[in-house]
């Protein structure tokens, strides 16, 4: 825990960890924000009562960050899980797009479909070979792809957030 609190700012935990409960109660403990993966093997209860047991002493921050499923199609991430998890819990919730879509090509709509679900953050992240198997990439994932991309992104959770508080402030008017 020492080079954590010396030189990171988050530590993830893979879903995997989820049976050591004293290695979770111990980060609480910790002033350090922890971002908790979840997996489709991982049930929603049991996701949620890591992030309780990480939080439960007060210093340590918990985001929770769902990664879908690895299923053929990609698109994977259960909605219904989102959702529950948003009603039952009041962490953070942020989506890694990427491993969700499991494909470039996807990841600007899943990202925008994962934004209007109402999640508080994408994570656009990069492994492997995924440059080098897209044409032109190594120009894609930076002007030519990412910053427009996260432009648009950005631009949309703006409206969606500015309509959101149009309606609490207007009431039902309509």
């Amino acid at each position: 825990f020492a080079l954590l609190e010396h030189f990171g700012d988050i530590l993830e935990l893979s879903p995997e960890l989820s049976w050591n409960r004293r290695f979770l109660t111990e980060i609480s403990y910790r002033p350090v924000t922890v971002l908790l993966s979840r997996r489709s093997f991982l049930p929603l209860e049991q996701w949620l009562e890591m992030a309780d047991l990480v939080a439960c002493k007060g210093r340590a921050r918990v985001i929770l960050l769902e990664t879908g499923s690895r299923a053929s199609k990609g698109l994977s991430v259960d909605l219904q899980t989102i959702i529950d998890a948003q009603r039952l819990s009041s962490y953070p919730l942020i989506v890694n797009c990427f491993a969700a879509a499991q494909n470039w090509s996807y990841v600007e709509q899943f990202a925008a479909a994962m934004i209007g679900a109402g999640v508080d953050g994408t994570q656009l992240q990069v492994e492997g070979d995924v440059l080098q198997s897209q044409p032109g990439a190594d120009r894609t994932l930076y002007g030519d792809y990412f910053l427009p991309l996260t432009k648009r992104l950005q631009a949309l959770r703006a409206t969606l957030n500015a309509t959101e508080l149009m309606k609490r402030q207007g009431g039902s008017n309509r």
